[in-house]
């Protein structure tokens, strides 16, 4: 099936879209790169004349969702003010905020890790594990000026980043045709003073 003439990273943008469209929907196992070519309106060959392998589409999807490891988003202007609220806050609200723009990512994202695929690996490694590492070594050096108590600082991390991960997972799973519903500055305010209120030193 010939496609539309598209240039060059137009095509591979189109490809990776309707790829992460479908895997959102039916899963990894559920997909093939037949019916990918086939809703792009291209040759199941021409796939993999942008990406070698499964592997290079699935980082290709990673990457148009959330950009390089280095356009990472991290407060670091807060962390210099030492200004906790604004720190665990910009990072929460920027987290809710991409996913509200693609909650398909989120459903990707649990069907990589139930079925036991490499994606959520990738997501771990190039960009969960920053953020936790970055909020982990933030709260470190808190503890070390006496403002946090003394606890797991990685632990801390990943317990402030599940809080916000939950909530996206359950908004899209089980929330979603809900009447009640939260503005992002009203969830990230709960967050961030439930968390800070039960680490800071009185």
């Amino acid at each position: 099936m010939a496609g539309r003439r598209l240039s060059s990273e137009k095509r591979k943008s189109q490809i990776v879209r309707v790829s992460a469209r479908l895997f959102s929907k039916k899963g990894f196992k559920g997909i093939t790169t037949k019916e990918i070519a086939e809703k792009a309106g291209i040759s199941e060959a021409m796939i993999f004349r942008y990406f070698s392998t499964k592997d290079d589409l699935y980082t290709a999807i990673i990457k148009d969702r959330v950009g390089d490891k280095e356009d990472i988003f991290l407060p670091h202007e807060a962390v210099d003010e030492r200004d906790d609220s604004k720190v665990f806050g910009a990072l929460a609200d920027y987290l809710i905020k991409k996913n509200e723009g693609d909650p398909a990512f989120m459903r990707l994202l649990q069907f990589s890790i139930l079925e036991g695929h490499r994606l959520s690996e990738i997501f771990f490694k190039t960009h969960i594990l920053i953020k936790v590492q970055f909020l982990s070594d933030y709260i470190e050096q808190r503890i070390a000026e006496g403002a946090f108590k003394k606890m797991p600082p990685f632990l801390l991390a990943r317990v402030f980043l599940g809080m916000i991960v939950q909530y996206m997972i359950g908004n899209e799973v089980f929330w979603k045709k809900e009447k009640i519903h939260y503005s992002r500055e009203e969830v990230v305010n709960t967050f961030v003073t439930l968390f800070l209120e039960g680490i800071k030193i009185s």
